[in-house]
Formats: structure tokens, C-alpha cells, sequence
């Protein structure tokens, strides 16, 4: 279950989630809150979550496409906004973080997880051609300290973050189901001397039949205190 599920979450809460993927927290969002909006960055994604709403039964849930930057929403609308996994697929991501913070109130809170990486930027790098190779578009990847920096820049105030490690076998994380195998083998071999030249923080594990793989995520509650 998401770490974003722990923050609690009001009854008459307007909540926007930025990057829904499936509709899955979207859904688990409207179960604790008063109304949430998913915003899907892909038609593909938006099918996808507007199907699974439907089907959840949910009548406080909406879904819509959101095209660049700009999100689609006037400003201070939201109670809450939420994202997770979507940082490092933008193009970018402080001008994600900025329109998050236009569209919701004062007071009112932004909840950001997603992956991060080393300070050190050329193993940055490196993790994230892996990740681009496996998902086929641009990828960059935040340090823990420029995460907390778009987080705490005024009119933000950090309320609370944490880090976790996710550890994924190579098979869980790249199934051959949704990957032609030209795909799993180019990454595969990345992931491989990755490992044994240890040019990322990734963590990577090749011992054993599937490599294992762990990386690191952060999760930073932040209180809009001013406005903008």
C-alpha cells in the first residue's frame, strides 16, 4: 500500500492527484476524502483510470487529460494535491511543483513521493538512463536534498518526509508480458554492468536466476503557508 495512504485526509477535502496511473489511489484518495480529481498525463492513462473509477462505484471521483506543465485548474482550488511516481518523468519537475503549490489553498497541503537518487549527479545519470530505457521516454531523477528544496521554497514549509527502499526482482519490475524481449534484454544487460561497475546508486543485485533491484523513494508533506 502507498506511504501516501498514511496521511490522513478529511471528510469535505477537495483533493487533486497529479499523474493518476490506474485509478487505484485515486480511488483509495476518495475513500478518505470529500472529492478527488485524477489527472491523467497520457490519453492511455486517463482510459485506464476512467474504466477502473467506474467500476469502483465511487460517485466523488472524477478523472481528466492534462497536456504540459500548466495544470487545468484555477488557482487555490484544492485542499490537498497529491503525487506520486510522476517527478521524475516530467520534463520539469519545478514547474510541476509550482503549479501544484497555484492550484491549492492556503492553508492546504502537497504531498509528493517519488523516487530520488544520489547527490552525486553523474550516478543520477546513470540510474536514470536505465529507468529511460525501460519506460522509453526521458528520465531524471532528483537528489534527496533538491526534493526537499522544491518542497520548502516559500510559500511551502516542510511539515514531515520520510525515505524507504523498494527491492524488485528484474522479472517484477520488467514482466515479459508488457515488454518485447529486444526491450527486457537491452535493460537487462544495463542493469547487469550497472551492477558490477556500481556506476549508480541503484542498487542492484545479480547473484542470483533474476537480478534484484532496490532503490530509494522519499515521501515530503508540505503546508502552503502563504500565497503566490
Amino acid at each position: 500500500m502507498t506511504r501516501i495512504l498514511a496521511v490522513e485526509f478529511r471528510e469535505n477535502d477537495r483533493v487533486l492527484e497529479v499523474g493518476c496511473e490506474n485509478s487505484d489511489l485515486t480511488a483509495a484518495l476518495a475513500r478518505r476524502a470529500g472529492y478527488v480529481t485524477g489527472a491523467a498525463v497520457s490519453d492511455d492513462a486517463l482510459v485506464v483510470a476512467q474504466k477502473a473509477g467506474l467500476q469502483s462505484g465511487l460517485h466523488n471521483i472524477s478523472f481528466q487529460r492534462i497536456e504540459g506543465d500548466r495544470l487545468p485548474y484555477g488557482d487555490n482550488m484544492f485542499d490537498a494535491v497529491v503525487t506520486q511516481g510522476v517527478l521524475h518523468q516530467v520534463a520539469d519537475p519545478a514547474k510541476t511543483i509550482q503549479e501544484m503549490v497555484r492550484v491549492v489553498k492556503s492553508p492546504g497541503r502537497l504531498v509528493v513521493a517519488d523516487l530520488v537518487g544520489a547527490e552525486d549527479e553523474a550516478r543520477r545519470e546513470a540510474h536514470a538512463k536505465i529507468l529511460a530505457a525501460r519506460s522509453g521516454r526521458a528520465v531524471q531523477i532528483l537528489a534527496s536534498s533538491a526534493l526537499l528544496a522544491l518542497c520548502g521554497a516559500e510559500p511551502l514549509e516542510i511539515a514531515a518526509h520520510s525515505q524507504w527502499d523498494e527491492r524488485l526482482t528484474f522479472d517484477q519490475w520488467m514482466p515479459a508480458v508488457d515488454f518485447a524481449e529486444s526491450a527486457r534484454d537491452k535493460v537487462l544487460r544495463m542493469l547487469v554492468a550497472a551492477g558490477k561497475k556500481k556506476t549508480t546508486d541503484l542498487k542492484i543485485d545479480v547473484s542470483g536466476k533474476s537480478p534484484v533491484l532496490q532503490w530509494r523513494w522519499m515521501m515530503v508533506i508540505a503546508e502552503k503557508t502563504g500565497h503566490i
